[in-house]
């Protein structure tokens, strides 16, 4: 319930619409937008930039990965190193 009332009052930034009409991304989920906006929050805080190279480790499903390659653009590069669950143990 308090998730719902959250979702309501949430308001998206310019630069996360922009993203989600770039990439037509989560049109109707609203907590993946929301996610989305933290993500892109978390690369700016991050000082990711243009023609940066990230090594993302432990990338998940890759949704931020995402975020960090727009953020590094064409002349970028990221790469992302997979932890499988069984080494986590």
């Amino acid at each position: 319930m308090w998730n719902d009332l959250y979702l309501k009052s949430f308001q998206l930034n310019e630069k996360t619409i922009s993203f989600l009409s770039k990439y037509q991304l989560f049109k109707v989920d609203l907590i993946q937008q929301a996610q989305l906006q933290h993500r892109l929050e978390l690369v700016e805080a991050f000082g990711i930039r243009k023609g940066m190279r990230v090594l993302e480790i432990g990338c998940g499903q890759g949704n931020t990965t995402v975020a960090i390659a727009d953020s590094v653009g064409e002349n970028g590069c990221v790469v992302i190193l997979l932890v499988p669950i069984a080494e986590h143990r």
